[in-house]
C-alpha cells in the first residue's frame, strides 16, 4: 500500500513539474498574449477600485475602530 502511495505521489509530482515546464515554454514562445497590460481594460480598472476589508465574527472592537479610521482617512485623502 505504501508503495502504491509513493507511485501515485511520484507520478503526480512528475505531472505537475512537466506541466509547469510546459507553461514556462509556452509563455516564452507565445509571450503574454491578450492578457498583457492593456488587454483587459475593464478588469484592470475594476481591480484598481477594489477594497478588501477584514470581516469575521471575531473582529474585536478596537480593530473595528482602526479599520473604520483607516477607511475614513483614505476617503478624505
Amino acid at each position: 500500500m505504501i508503495g502504491r502511495m509513493f507511485t501515485v505521489g511520484g507520478l503526480t509530482l512528475l505531472s505537475r513539474l512537466t506541466g509547469f515546464a510546459r507553461d514556462i515554454i509556452l509563455a516564452a514562445v507565445l509571450g503574454a498574449g491578450p492578457v498583457a497590460e492593456g488587454g483587459l481594460p475593464v478588469s484592470e480598472k475594476l481591480s484598481s477600485d477594489v477594497i478588501s476589508l477584514p470581516m469575521h465574527a471575531y473582529l474585536d472592537e478596537p480593530t473595528q475602530e482602526r479599520v473604520i479610521k483607516a477607511v475614513r482617512d483614505a476617503l478624505q485623502a
